[in-house]
Formats: C-alpha cells, structure tokens, sequence
C-alpha cells in the first residue's frame, strides 16, 4: 500500500498533536505544583508585573481561543469537502460507464445501487442522454424524476443547461429537488465520439446526481461544535445585491436571522459553490470574570494573590478540556505512538475517536497496543511493522494504509500519517493521525474495474491512447498505441517524431487541422496513412484528439486516441474499385469514365480548349472469342488495356465499356498555336491503331487483331455526356461500315440515320405492347400435284406513319435490341392460334387436308432454357394437334452450341412438331451434324432457285440438296418459285414441293382462308 496523501483527512495532524503534547506537558507541570508554592511564585512576579500581566493575559487567552475555534471550523470545513468528494467521484464513475458503454449503461440497474449504497449522502443517480432522465437509482424516485427534460421545458434546470453550454461539471446551490427533498443537483456533460468521421466528439447528453443537503452536514458533524461551547452559521456565497447569503445550517434558535457577530469565518469550497462557516464562542472571546479578577488583583495586590493562582489554575483545567473536547470529536484519531530503544511499542496518547473508528477504547490502547496488533491482518501488519521501522532508522514521514478485523466481524481500510521524532532516551516517538478510508477504498475499485473494462473495450476495438504535453511538444502513449503505429520505447516522442509517422502528403492537413482546434477551443478528428517504422508498413489509423486549455485560455494538452482503420479503408477501396473499376482489366468502367468526361466538359466550357474521344472496338473479336475460347478473349482484352494506357498521358483516361469496346478520354489536346484540334486526335488515334494492330501472344502463339476507331470532339459547344458518347459511337461505326481497321470523325448525317434506327426500335417495342401493328401473313406450300399441303407463317409490321416496314430491316433491329424473344414467341402463339381457329372451322378443316403450318424459329429463342416447355405450353393451350406445327430453323443457328440445339430439338420432336431446316446451302453446317438433326423437311433457299436455270452453280446445288433429302429420306421444298419453268426444272431434279409467287404471294388470314377454299372447289 502506498501513500495517498492528496485529498486525505488530519492533514497537518502530525504538528496538530505536537501541540497538544506540549500543552499536556505543560499542565502536568503545573499539576505538581503545590498551591502554596504556586501562589507564593506568582505573587512575587505579578507584584512587579501585575499591569503587564492583565494586558498580556487577556490578549493570549483571546489569541488562544481564536486559534482553537480557528482550527475546529477549517477541520468542519474540510470534513464538509471531503465528504462532498468523495461523493464526487460517482459522477465520474457515471461519465465512464456511459462513454464506455458508446451510450448505454444496461448494467445501471444493479451498480448504481452499490454506489449508494457506499454514500449515504447522494439521494439518487441520473442518467440523462439528450438532457432527459432515462434512468435512476434508486426504484423510490424513479417515478419522481423519469422523463423530465432538464434542459428545457418546465422542469430545465439552469446547471444542467450551464453544464450542457460550458462542458464542465456544475454544482447548483441547494434547492428543493424534484423528489421532495432540500439537496445540491450535480449535472456534467458526456461527450461520446463520432462514428461518421467528423472532427466533433459527439454529445452524448447528462449525468445527475442529487445529494442531500441534511445528510451531507450531518456526515461532517457540525452540531458537535456546540459542545465546545461554540455556536456556527453556514450560508452560502451572498449574491450581488443581497447582504447575507441563505442559511444552511445553525446552532442558534430560528429566530435570531442576524449573523453571528465577531466571528470567524472560513470558506467552504464545494465545487461552484462557496459556502462560508462561521463560529464564535456563546459568551463571547473574552472572560469577563478573569478580567474582572485581574483589575481587582491589581487593586487589591495583597489579597489576590491567591485568587489568582486559583484563577490560573481554573483556567489550565479548562483549557485542559477544551483540547479534550478538540480531540474527541475531530474526525478520525489523533495518537502518539512510542518505540523504545528496546523495540517495545506502545500508545503514548489516543484520541476519544479511537473508539468509533475501530471498537478499541482508549484505555485498552494505552495500557497494551496488543489489542490492536491483533485486528490488524497479518500481510498488513507486517508491512506497517517495516514501514515504522525504516521511518525510525531515517526519521521520514509514517504514510501507510492498512486492514482492520473489527470486533463485530466488519473487515475496513484505514490510512494513516504520522511525523517521527528522536526522544533523549533513544527511543521514537509518533505524532500521527488514522482515518477511515473503506469508502475511498471502494470508490478506487470501482474506478478500477471501470478502468479495466475500459481497457479491454479499447484492446478489443484497437484503441490506443496519447497524451501530449504542448508545453514541450513531448507525447506518452499506451501500449497499444505503439503496437498499431509499430514504435518501440525507444522512439523519440517528440512533435518530429510523432510527424515523421505520417506520409508526407498528410502533414500539412494535420497541422491545419490541429491549428483550427486551438481557434475554435474544439476536438479534433481526422484519418491518415501511417508508415510503421517496425516493419515499413502503411497503415490507415483514425485519430480523434481533445484539448485541454488553462485559465488563460491556452491550450495545454491533447488527450486521444488511435484507431486502426486499414482493414475499413481497404473495404471501402475495394467497394470503389467495384463501382469504378471493371475487374477483368483494372481500367475505370462506363461509370467512372462517364463522371470524368462529364468534369472535362465543365472544364472546357471555361476555358474553351479541346478535348476527343476515342470509341475503340477490336475487329472480330467474337471470332477470336468462339474459335480459342473465352479465356484467350479475356487475355487480348488484358493486353489490350496495357497497351491503350500506353498511349495516354497521366491526365488522360483508358476505360473499358464492356466486351471488346474501349474509350480513350483525352481531357485535354496540347495544341501548337494555330493547330487543328482534329488533327491532334488524328494523331492520337493513330498511335492507338499502331499500338493495337502489333501481333499479341497468345495460348502458345500469336494473334494480331485490329481496332476500328470513332473521334468525337468537344470544346465549349454545351453538350451533354450521352451526346458525346453517341457520337463518337457513331464514328466507330462508321469506321466499321468502311472495312475495319479505320478511324472516323464524327458524322452527323450518319447520326441521323442512327437515330432513325433506334428510333425503329421503340416504335418496334411499341408495336409488341399494342398488338395492334404486327401481323402475320401465310404464304402457301403445294406438292408436286399442285395440291396445297401447308402454308408458312411470316411477320408483317404495319407502322403508323411509315406504312408496311420490310421485315428485312426490323429483323436485324429486333435481333441487336433483344426482342427476338419476345417476338418469335408473339409469332408462334399467334401462328398456333390462327391454325386452331381454322381447324375449329368444318368446311376450312376439310379444305386444308393434311396441311402442315411453318414457323420460324429465332436462334435467341432457342437458346432459351425453357424453349421446350414453351413449345408445348402453345400447342396444349390451342389444342392442336402437334404434327399440323413444322418449326423452321436456319442452318446458321447450327455453329454454336450444336449439343443443346440437338437435344432440344429431340425434346421438340417427341412431342410429335415437326422440323424445318431453312434456307440450307446457305450456312456452315456439316454433314455430320445435319445427320444427328430430327429433320423431317430441307428448304431450298430461294437465291438458288431464282438462277437455277441459268446457273449451273446454283443448278448443283440445287441437285445436291434434293438427292441428300432422298438420301435422308427428308421431304425438299423450294421457295421463291415465280415461274411454271422453274418448277417444272425442279420437279425434273425430284423436288416436288414448291413455294412462291407462282402459287401466291403471302395472305392474311381471311384472304388465306379463300385461297384454301377455293383451292377445295
């Protein structure tokens, strides 16, 4: 146990119980003395010094009983402080659990009865985020204070609003509080940190505590100085105007309100509050009888004598017991303990408090201090036995604290001091004074363990803690700390030193920002990059700093704390670089690259210099993509990146748009004066081309790929990003229409034609919605007997304002907008209706026969996972039966993915449709696949039919596809026959079945049905 001498009780009670020895000397001198002796003594110097004597006599007695009220109002006064401390330290236990718990106390309920329990003086504690009671102890007033807004409204309290607006602790004057009862209400501020970032620490709200004014003086034993024949007055501090303050506390009846005249006063700090004590003795500071014997001795020299020595004596007795009456009721107990040259220990002298501090009488103490060695623990006694040992051996100063075993089984702490000094005879002899400090003790362990969990809560968020000195610059710093910059105890903790931590490009925010603290008297807040000296690694640490200021105003500390963040930063980089970055190449995406571009025009428009785009798209890269796989695709894209930001300044930006289209920002042309800004373009796209058309390695060998290449420029013209954007779009389109491998400026009759087109495209998705616009039209198919056994389903779209559009142009739109899907599945619906709807008709039914109904099939609707459900969801909803449906596919859906195409045709096939193979001689297919195919039917295509007896090629073909069908044992049906000659050259080749304008053009569907029918006739 060490020595706690700040904030004790009985400071100065070594000097205090000097005095009190010497006075018992003194008197016990006198007591030896015969009366006789005594009086002859003082006759003889009072004869010659009589006059003098009364004077002197009258001043000391005065002096003397001044200094001794003086000594009991500052030991009342500072029992009075100390007991208001001691209940202090609950309102910081209050503010350490709140910050602790970032916010919330739910443990309240079960320790804030503990703390009342050990300050019998605090009515009740508070807790107040935002300034509204949210909890109290104890459960009685809870219903007293709960919900009350001390900061406004009826019930806002002034300290508490001084305390929110100052940041400081406030102590109110005495007042009747909320539940009932006269008390002081204690407010003080929390202050939490802010999660968002923000240099502020966050203000939490309260913390309350109310302590009662009756109990707080009855702790401190004011009503015991009417024992020593003094009355007192406590008040407070007078306020401007007020003569007086209010009373708190007085020995005198209620109604003497005047003051206490000829007193003593001395102040009582609690806080911001300033009481004054005063005392004075009943009677007044003079002995009128003493006075009145002393003028009478001088009168009457011959006969006072003995009355004087008498008077003398009266008056050592009854300074006797005033020091008695002293020592018995000052707080604690005063003793002189002895150690004789032989080792043996003894009480010399005990207070009467000895005795209500430990349970041991004085008596006992002086006639064995074995009683008292005995309560004391063994480990404790042991210690004290050293520690008075090595105070004998160099006379230092006694400070110890200890446990006592009390008689009725309660286990306490004391604290004593006490001051040695060297007797003639050897032996050491201690003037001390012993207080009991069990609720000190217990206020520090909750603090302890209040520290403790603050500790672990700080090893568990990696907070490490700093204290500068800005006196010096020098900074501590915990352990913690060290371990997450990466510094020994070695490393100098100087304002360089700390500096040296950051990267350089974080040095000068520090110090603005530091410097805007100390301006706006604030807290701090701040993230940077840390380099760790340990291991060179940077880091990213969070500091958050608060500075403490002297009465001057100038700030002399910084306390805070140290945060590692790096594992946060690298989250939030991450997050950004999936937001901004495309992650096959690393290059900034459509997203990044639209915000920079939309920067650049800004910048433009103020200072009217020019800036390009560069739209890129590497020629037939899909080729590459089917032919060696997508893994080589993603590696010409990778190279393809390094060599773009190779062709770029710094200032410059290279971003991928998806798949194989990249965009080249160049923010700013560096012109010559008098240069064209088109010409600087020409010369950037043109290294770009060189750079892109070298020979890549890959998979083991090389590839050379080419770019085609739109310019777009821009200056100061006002135009919006999108608009950019399509333009130089345009241009690479244009590049590609003029054979790959070429660079175009920007066109705007070009635009409108692409604008056109897309504008076709929404008037397309339109003519979907309103099912109004696309038809279908039939197209009839006859055998070789001129019989019609089938027809085919083709899309008409009648547009609004242009009239009938050509399926050849709203095809390849429909392809490039997604909307084959939804369109060819539109058509087969459709087309399965019209069919069940003609069946439905006897006399139609009769005139088709066998008729079969074709209906092309998209490649995108085949790829669909639920292309066979799709097909069998329309035939069981028309209730047709499925051979009367012959599904047309093109021969050039058979290059990619052939497996899936086989097996969903196979799934097709055995729910009893037919198929079609469209257009053949056309494609790419092989034998070998056409073989596997569920085929029931070959289609000629009609660019071999329009020549065939002109064209010995087309002829061949021709002959070629009817004998692979007879050699198949597949039905040949030719299209596009306009001629009897041509049917009649094909019936010759064995391809019977024919389809054309021979026949008839396509119908719709009540003219189709007058075909069929008069076809039956």
């Amino acid at each position: 146990m060490g020595s706690h001498e700040r904030g004790r009780p009985g400071q100065g009670a070594a000097g205090l119980t000097r005095v009190v020895s010497l006075w018992r000397a003194w008197l016990d001198r006198l007591q030896g003395l015969s009366a006789a002796s005594s009086a002859a003594t003082v006759c003889l110097v009072l004869a010659c010094l009589s006059a003098l004597w009364v004077i002197q006599g009258e001043l000391q007695r005065r002096s003397v009983r001044q200094s001794q009220a003086l000594a009991v109002a500052q030991a009342q006064a500072g029992a009075i402080r100390q007991t208001f401390e001691r209940s202090m330290a609950l309102v910081g236990v209050l503010q350490t659990m709140v910050r602790q718990g970032h916010g919330q106390v739910p443990d309240f309920g079960l320790l804030a009865p503990n703390m009342l329990a050990s300050r019998p003086d605090v009515m009740s504690l508070n807790l107040l985020p935002g300034g509204v009671i949210r909890q109290s102890a104890p459960d009685a007033v809870a219903p007293f204070l709960l919900n009350l807004d001390v900061l406004q409204g009826p019930h806002r309290h002034a300290g508490a609003v001084q305390a929110w607006q100052e940041g400081r602790a406030v102590v109110s004057p005495p007042t009747l509080l909320p539940i009932g009862r006269e008390g002081l209400a204690v407010h003080a501020p929390v202050y939490l940190p802010r999660s968002d970032g923000t240099p502020n620490a966050q203000p939490w709200g309260l913390v309350r505590m109310a302590i009662s004014l009756s109990e707080l003086l009855a702790q401190s034993h004011l009503g015991e100085l009417a024992a020593l024949g003094l009355d007192h007055e406590l008040r407070t501090h007078a306020m401007a105007g007020e003569a007086q303050g209010a009373l708190l506390s007085s020995s005198r009846p209620p109604e003497r309100s005047e003051p206490l005249a000829d007193a003593l006063q001395v102040p009582v700090q609690l806080g911001d509050l300033t009481w004054a004590l005063s005392v004075a003795p009943r009677q007044g500071w003079s002995d009128p009888w003493t006075l009145w014997l002393s003028v009478g001795w001088a009168a009457l020299f011959s006969g006072g004598s003995a009355g004087l020595v008498y008077l003398f004596l009266n008056s050592v007795q009854l300074s006797r017991r005033l020091i008695r009456n002293l020592t018995s009721h000052v707080p604690g107990m005063l003793y002189q303990y002895r150690r004789g040259a032989d080792g043996r220990t003894a009480f010399v002298y005990v207070s009467p408090g000895v005795e209500a501090l430990t349970g041991l009488s004085a008596p006992t103490l002086l006639r064995s201090d074995q009683a008292w060695l005995e309560q004391l623990l063994p480990a404790d006694l042991q210690r004290l036995r050293l520690a008075l040992q090595a105070s004998a051996q160099d006379l230092s100063p006694l400070s110890e604290e200890f446990r006592m075993g009390l008689p009725n089984g309660e286990l306490r702490w004391y604290w004593t001091k006490a001051q040695p000094q060297r007797e003639p005879d050897g032996s050491v002899l201690w003037n001390g004074y012993m207080a009991d400090c069990t609720a000190e003790h217990a206020t520090e362990q909750a603090l302890a363990q209040s520290t403790r969990l603050l500790t672990e809560a700080q090893e568990v968020a990696r907070l490490g803690y700093f204290v500068t000195d800005l006196t010096t610059g020098a900074w501590t710093s915990s352990a913690l700390l060290d371990d997450i910059v990466g510094i020994g105890p070695d490393y100098p903790r100087t304002p360089k030193g700390w500096q040296d931590l950051l990267e350089p490009e974080f040095r000068g925010a520090m110090r603005a920002i530091y410097r805007e603290a100390v301006a706006k008297r604030t807290s701090f807040n701040m993230e940077y990059a840390v380099r760790r000296p340990l291991d060179d690694r940077i880091i990213w640490v969070n500091v958050f700093g608060r500075l403490e200021f002297d009465a001057d105003g100038r700030a002399t500390r910084i306390v805070g704390t140290v945060q590692d963040i790096t594992t946060r930063k690298k989250a939030e980089t991450d997050i950004r670089n999936l937001a901004y970055y495309d992650p096959l190449t690393g290059l900034p995406n459509r997203r990044l690259l639209l915000e920079r571009l939309e920067h650049a025009l800004v910048e433009r428009s103020m200072d009217h210099a020019h800036g390009a785009v560069l739209f890129i798209d590497l020629d037939n890269f899909k080729d590459l993509n089917d032919a060696m796989g997508h893994e080589t695709g993603d590696a010409l894209l990778r190279l393809v990146a390094l060599r773009l930001m190779s062709c770029v300044r710094e200032d410059d930006t290279v971003a991928r748009m998806g798949g194989d289209e990249f965009v080249l920002l160049l923010h700013q042309l560096e012109l010559a004066p008098g240069e064209d800004p088109a010409t600087v373009a020409e010369q950037r796209a043109a290294l770009v081309m060189g750079a892109l058309g070298q020979p890549y390695p890959l998979a083991g060998s090389t590839h050379t790929s080419t770019p085609s290449i739109g310019v777009a420029l821009f200056s100061d013209e006002g135009l919006a990003v999108d608009e950019v954007i399509k333009r130089a779009d345009v241009a690479m389109y244009q590049a590609k229409a003029a054979g790959r491998n070429a660079m175009r400026f920007y066109d705007p009759a070009l635009q409108h034609q692409v604008a056109e087109r897309w504008q076709l495209v929404e008037d397309l998705r339109a003519a979907l919605v309103s099912d109004q616009q696309l038809f279908l039209q039939y197209q009839p198919q006859h055998n070789g007997a001129g019989v019609m056994v089938g027809a085919e389903a083709l899309l008409r779209w009648r547009h609004p304002q242009r009239g009938l559009v050509s399926p050849a142009v709203f095809i390849p739109l429909a392809e490039q907008a997604g909307l084959m899907e939804t369109l060819g599945q539109w058509v087969l619906n459709t087309a399965c209706g019209q069919l069940a709807q003609w069946l439905a008709d006897d006399t139609m039914a009769s005139a088709l026969g066998e008729f079969s109904l074709a209906v092309n099939v998209s490649a995108h609707q085949f790829r669909r996972a639920d292309c066979v459900d799709s097909v069998a969801r329309v035939v069981r909803h028309w209730a047709i039966a499925p051979g009367r449906l012959k599904l047309e596919l093109t021969e050039s859906m058979m290059v990619h993915d052939v497996d899936d195409i086989i097996a969903k045709m196979h799934a097709i096939r055995g729910l009893g449709v037919r198929f079609s193979l469209d257009d053949f001689g056309t494609g790419y297919s092989s034998l070998s696949q056409l073989k596997r195919l569920p085929l029931d039917q070959l289609k000629i295509d009609q660019s071999f039919v329009r020549e065939v007896m002109h064209s010995t090629n087309d002829a061949a073909i021709a002959r070629t596809v009817v004998a692979l069908g007879q050699t198949l044992g597949l039905e040949v049906i030719a299209e596009g026959v306009e001629t009897e000659a041509q049917r009649d050259y094909l019936r010759g080749m064995g391809c019977y079945h024919c389809q054309g304008y021979l026949f008839s053009k396509p119908l719709d569907s009540d003219k189709f049905r007058a075909y069929a029918l008069a076809g039956k006739q």
